[in-house]
């Protein structure tokens, strides 16, 4: 009797205040993709993108629009999913996983650095910036040497190479740490601190 009602309630009068549960109308249940929401339009609902999102599939919401090499700010702005930002840096760029050579790094046509294929973690390639007029490095600098110039093509994986600006000439290859202990075989970094009060690294004391 209850069920009936409510149907009958719904089909004379159309209220919204009567027709509760699931059978309300509107953005309940709706899902507009990663990137969007739903929001209530008369006779319904339609699904609104975040700003810098498109409508893809189905009238939702999925992925950025910027392409490998374009300035970010977030992940969530590029079509591969990932925005590099250097630590301590508000801006990056999108960047394309999946390289096998430097030279597979070319087809990212809007970089405004010469890229090379770094092992940014166990297994894990992605096509990264170097400053201009540098060669790609060979990954081979440990905690504390330089990677002035070649970025994080100098850093083996897992460092990080922390620098003020990507021309800084006293940039350098720095691993996480929780003490001074966990610097002990990084020389002259064998201080550990916060990098930008964000994450705390060996640095040069």
């Amino acid at each position: 009797m209850k069920t009936t009602s409510i149907c009958a309630c719904c089909v004379l009068a159309m209220s919204v205040l009567c027709c509760s549960g699931e059978d309300e109308a509107g953005c309940k249940g709706i899902y507009c993709g990663p990137q969007g929401y739903c929001e209530e339009v008369d006779g319904g609902w339609t699904c609104v993108c975040y700003e810098e999102y498109y409508t893809k599939i189905d009238g939702k919401c999925y992925g950025g629009q910027r392409i490998c090499g374009e300035e970010c700010e977030d992940d969530n702005l590029c079509i591969s999913g990932w925005c590099y930002k250097p630590v301590g840096y508000e801006v990056g760029y999108c960047v394309e996983r999946g390289c096998a050579t430097n030279d597979s790094c070319s087809s990212c046509s809007h970089a405004k650095l010469p890229l090379c294929c770094v092992e940014y973690s166990s297994g894990y390639h992605a096509c990264l910036g170097i400053v201009n007029g540098a060669e790609c490095g060979a990954q081979d600098k440990v905690c504390g040497e330089s990677c002035a110039g070649q970025l994080q093509s100098a850093c083996m994986p897992g460092l990080n190479c922390l620098r003020l600006s990507d021309e800084d000439p006293d940039a350098f290859c720095a691993r996480r740490c929780e003490s001074d202990e966990d610097c002990a075989d990084c020389g002259a970094a064998n201080v550990c601190r916060a990098w930008y009060s964000i994450l705390t690294f060996c640095q040069p004391g």
